[in-house]
């Protein structure tokens, strides 16, 4: 073979190294690239520091739950001419001060309406099925404001259980407010909220919604508070002239 034969395979050589060399960095590249999507992707499917788009930490979501209104939004739901429909279940009046008057609905299936013959407790609804469950509507005499009403409230209840008193709140989801405590005690949890009348004539004078069910370890525990829970949505403080002009 010649001089420039040898020359002409060795620079053959060089340029198909040169192109192999180029050929192996391109694709070096191509599946680093590839890599970093990959991880991106399953970062985002997870739980990622500072960005977790999912439920809050001890939050559970429960597939096929209706989510509730939120807080002091009327429970009442909108039929498709645009007028509000009432709760479902049978509803109560109780004449209050300053003529008002208090609504709430009650499924009778569930609860039955004890009255009591006492001036300052308006009612009771025992639940009817299994497990002791209830709530109390009463009157508070509270001179010293429903704060400190608040702090031993429950003491009559819960001798020696724990105690937890609140800020005011809305009283689940419905239109009124009160300060919330709460307790647990001898098997039973208690949740109370202090409504204040907004009158003059009314100041000293405060109701009570107290409800208590078998505590966390009952069976009967979520099913109980859940259809307790359902009757302090619908709860309502209205006129009474607005309920004769409207019957």
């Amino acid at each position: 073979m010649g001089k420039m034969g040898k020359n002409l395979l060795i620079g053959f050589t060089l340029l198909c190294a040169i192109v192999f060399a180029v050929f192996v960095i391109e694709l070096l590249v191509i599946n680093s690239g590839s890599d970093r999507r990959e991880e991106g992707g399953q970062q985002s499917a997870g739980s990622t520091p500072g960005g977790d788009t999912g439920p809050a930490s001890g939050q559970q979501v429960i597939p096929g739950a209706v989510r509730p209104a939120e807080p002091g939004q009327s429970p009442d739901a909108e039929s498709p001419d645009g007028t509000l429909s009432p709760p479902p279940g049978t509803r109560f009046e109780l004449e209050m001060p300053d003529d008002m008057m208090l609504i709430m609905y009650v499924d009778e299936e569930l609860f039955s309406f004890d009255e009591v013959d006492s001036e300052d407790i308006l009612g009771v609804f025992t639940y009817l099925g299994s497990g002791k469950a209830a709530l109390q509507v009463r009157f508070a005499y509270m001179p010293q404001g429903a704060g400190a009403f608040a702090e031993s409230f429950l003491d009559e209840f819960l001798d020696d259980g724990k105690i937890t008193v609140g800020g005011e709140e809305s009283i689940r989801y419905s239109q009124l407010h009160g300060i919330y405590v709460s307790g647990v005690g001898d098997g039973e949890m208690y949740e109370a909220w202090i409504y204040s009348f907004s009158g003059a004539d009314v100041e000293d004078v405060g109701l009570v919604f107290v409800i208590h069910y078998q505590d966390s370890l009952s069976e009967w525990h979520d099913l109980q508070k859940n259809v307790l829970y359902e009757i302090l949505n619908t709860l309502d403080m209205v006129p009474v002239t607005n309920e004769l002009a409207t019957a």
